[in-house]
């Protein structure tokens, strides 16, 4: 069988290469039986004969397609698919490749999701990314991979050592049956198609047809989530993990009865043990917005301080993303989830204060990020046990202090008007020896000066400092509220200052004001704002965010923009468009600006300006400007 299958198989590549038109038809038959394993396998093998042709279609049959993903051998479950993902990938359109990868970035399979597992958790992943060219890698697939190497160390998995014995991948099965099945049925097929033990990619455990048969349950639960919860009530223990997983997946986000689930969290602990740990605390989170009982509540506290998983102590590394480290081990994902839970309930903050007070002195540091975004909801519930907690935290690594949820810690104390709490570590901040930690640091002093005119003092010295990271941080700030009531004007002096800085660091972080101006009107602030941006060093390399905003806007625009769009196109400027941003996204946006200005006004004068741009536009070939042109009355 499986000669015949790779035989079916370089046939129909070769079709593909020869002759793509008459490989659709029999694409279409092998589609109709896509539950069948050999038939997943010969429209993978297909595709790769023609990736130009076919790689767009490819890539969402393999987003679309249950266990598309996991087409491989027996020591080696995905190689198929990232055989077909190496083919495609250097033709795939943006928008495909795109979602190809957000589907293929922190995917973990039923068999990594374990606790046995958590030492290869990452094998599948780092395998169908190192698919990727090199050259469509865009940086956090860069750095995700440098992150499993790491962990995993290995450069990549290993190739199937025997071409020839496939993995069982699709459903025994298929949807259409399976929806007719009672639950005696669902029971004796959980017992029957259970897990077939196989060889992983690095020696471990692999599964068969449990865990494509589970994605027919997952869907089914999510149509009809009391009945499956129900089900799983009934589930022996011993029974494959995958289902009971699915099920927990599939009523997660169901408006059941917080006793039912109760219940089926209770019988799942039974069934898995620790192994289905991660799968609880997100069916639990998924029911924040609810009124829990606090024996749910206490479940996640008493996860979040005895569970063992992660055993081992990381420290920093460079290029370590915190946030997806943290919620791939159970004590991780319980900090997130009581973040989530507190968020949505303060009167929750007693049953979780314990745990956050042992989560924040974890010896994973993954972990003591993931507790540090629970402390912001808390901070509201408790400010003193929070800045207890994040003192607590913070003493771990310095690094830490450049985080995203330490500055949205300090960002909720400050605003909450707590500066006097926060001052000593601020001060640490700006003293520390790490850039991005000085940057952070003066990010937050910036902000805390807004609502204490009292610091303006300490805000200019950092104005004026030689340390271009310290001088972003500020601009930083005054770009992220130009548009808020509070002190605009002493945002709108802040910046006009940095757009003229030395530092191209410090221009692009005051420019990123005009990205944050959203739906609102183009008034006298951003006229002001504007004219000192038009004039200044940052304009020459900058000119497209402030470009971009304008175009974006849905409220009318004033003709003082027209002032930008010459500067953009002064000879004389620095800024002189070249040929190849007038083909892309600068040279898009200044035609539609103008079209927009020349329709909203009536005066002759405004008019003639919008013609005479549109003339140099048009000289400079200016992408779509030929339409933008026939579309005007002259």
């Amino acid at each position: 069988m499986d000669e015949l299958v790779r035989v079916l198989a370089e046939s129909l590549a070769a079709v593909a290469t020869g002759a793509p038109e008459r490989l659709d038809p029999l694409l279409r038959v092998l589609e109709a039986e896509a539950d069948l394993e050999s038939c997943a396998v010969l429209m993978a093998r297909a595709w790769t004969g023609n990736p130009p042709v076919y790689a767009d279609r490819a890539a969402a049959w393999l987003i679309e397609t249950p266990g598309a993903l996991d087409l491989g051998y027996a020591d080696a479950p995905h190689w198929i698919s990232r055989e077909l993902i190496a083919a495609i990938s250097p033709y795939w359109s943006p928008l495909p490749g795109e979602q190809l990868i957000d589907a293929v970035l922190f995917r973990t399979p039923a068999r990594e999701r374990t606790v046995r597992a958590r030492e290869w958790r990452g094998t599948a992943e780092l395998c169908l990314l190192s698919g990727i060219a090199l050259h469509r890698r865009p940086p956090r697939v860069q750095r995700r991979i440098a992150e499993l190497r790491r962990k995993l160390f290995v450069e990549d998995v290993p190739p199937p050592r025997r071409r020839d014995d496939y993995v069982r991948v699709l459903v025994p099965i298929p949807e259409e049956r399976a929806r007719r099945m009672s639950d005696r049925q669902w029971l004796r097929a959980i017992l029957i198609h259970g897990d077939v033990k196989g060889c992983g990619p690095v020696g471990r455990p692999g599964s068969g047809e449990a865990e494509q048969q589970a994605h027919v349950l997952d869907a089914l639960t999510r149509q009809d989530p009391e009945r499956f919860a129900r089900l799983v009530l009934q589930v022996p223990a011993g029974s494959s993990l995958a289902y009971v997983n699915a099920v927990m997946n599939g009523i997660g986000g169901a408006h059941l009865d917080p006793a039912l689930i109760l219940d089926a969290v209770r019988q799942v602990e039974d069934i898995g043990g620790s192994e289905l740990t991660p799968a609880i605390l997100w069916l639990i989170e998924n029911q924040a917005l609810r009124p829990l009982p606090e024996q749910l509540l206490a479940i996640v506290a008493r996860i979040a301080l005895t569970d063992p998983d992660p055993v081992e102590d990381i420290g920093w590394q460079e290029g370590t993303d915190l946030g997806s480290a943290g919620v791939a081990s159970a004590r991780g994902i319980a900090a997130y989830v009581i973040g989530t839970l507190l968020q949505h309930d303060l009167a929750r903050a007693p049953v979780f204060t314990a745990a956050l007070q042992a989560l924040v002195d974890d010896g994973n540091l993954p972990v003591r990020y993931a507790a540090i975004g629970a402390l912001s909801p808390l901070f509201a519930a408790d400010p003193g046990a929070a800045l207890g907690c994040f003192r607590v935290a913070i003493s771990a690594d310095e690094h830490l202090l450049a985080t995203r949820n330490v500055d949205l810690f300090l960002r909720t104390v400050l605003r909450g008007g707590r500066y006097a709490d926060v001052a000593d570590v601020l001060a640490r901040m700006g003293a520390s020896a790490l850039a991005p930690v000085r940057r952070s640091g003066a990010r937050q002093l910036a902000l805390a000066s807004l609502g204490r005119s009292d610091l303006d003092l300490a805000v200019e010295a950092l104005v004026g400092s030689p340390d271009e990271e310290v001088r972003s941080g500020v601009a930083e700030t005054f770009a992220a509220y130009a548009w808020q009531q509070q002190r605009p004007d002493r945002c709108v002096a802040g910046l006009s200052l940095a757009f003229d800085d030395p530092s191209a660091s410090v221009q692009q972080a005051a420019a990123h004001c005009f990205t944050t101006i959203g739906e609102r009107a183009w008034d006298e602030r951003a006229r002001t704002l504007s004219s000192a941006f038009i004039t200044s060093r940052a304009f020459a390399s900058h000119a497209e965010a402030f470009l971009r905003s304008a175009d974006r806007t849905p409220l009318p625009l004033p003709p003082w923009v027209l002032e930008a769009c010459k500067r953009y196109l002064n000879p004389s400027a620095q800024s002189r468009a070249s040929a190849r941003s007038m083909a892309s996204a600068p040279g898009y946006h200044l035609v539609r600006i103008i079209i927009r200005i020349h329709a909203q006004n009536r005066e002759p004068d405004i008019r003639r300006r919008c013609l005479d741009l549109l003339d140099e536009l048009l000289l400079l070939r200016a992408h779509r400007i030929d339409d933008a042109i026939a579309a005007i009355e002259r």
